[in-house]
């Protein structure tokens, strides 16, 4: 099944490297990260090309913005995307030894500085779940920890669990109960 999703995932790559949702078409950043993703897990099951996951991976460095975010292709900028391509980037920095290792690390960066900066208000759980998880990937373990404890205050409590409400969408436009299934599994995954 893996291979088969895989063979599947090719039929939606573009010729920029990106992905699309319909196989044609502009590709979306969220998109594309979520198939660096699947493609980077996948390849310990199944045979990936290589060159695949570095082309995502630089097309979407070609998409940032100089001041270090990805600007959603609908809607306004709230940091969700900008924090899920980070943890997708700052994963691969650790899992790359090739020449892309240093832009990637350089992307991720500028990420995480536009993202750190106070002026942006990270008070959404999923944004602060892709934060936290972000920076503890590339090693910084302050602001890693100051996002838990924000996530932390956020939560939810109602019959005896808890849950993470959504006032924005997800970087793939969930809202409403499914988005706050969403960003409580971040906010889980996070912690």
């Amino acid at each position: 099944y893996v291979s088969i999703g895989y063979h599947r995932l090719l039929n939606y790559r573009e010729s920029g490297g990106g992905f699309s949702y319909w196989g044609h078409g502009s590709p979306d950043a969220a998109l594309t990260a979520y198939a660096v993703r699947f493609l980077s897990d996948v390849s310990a099951f199944t045979d990936v090309d290589p060159e695949l996951i570095n082309g995502a991976e630089k097309w979407l460095v070609g998409q940032q913005d100089k001041d270090g975010h990805w600007q959603p292709k609908y809607g306004y900028d709230d940091s969700g995307l900008t924090a899920y391509i980070t943890v997708t980037l700052a994963e691969s920095v650790n899992k790359t030894n090739d020449p892309l290792k240093k832009i990637l690390r350089e992307s991720v960066s500028r990420a995480l500085a536009y993202l750190s900066d106070p002026h942006h208000d990270l008070s959404e759980p999923y944004t602060l779940a892709e934060f936290a998880i972000a920076t503890s990937s590339f090693g910084d373990k302050q602001h890693a920890s100051d996002a838990i404890s924000k996530i932390i205050k956020l939560a939810t409590l109602e019959h005896g669990g808890m849950y993470w409400v959504l006032e924005h969408n997800t970087p793939f436009y969930g809202w409403g109960h499914p988005g706050r299934v969403e960003s409580t599994a971040m906010a889980v995954l996070a912690l």
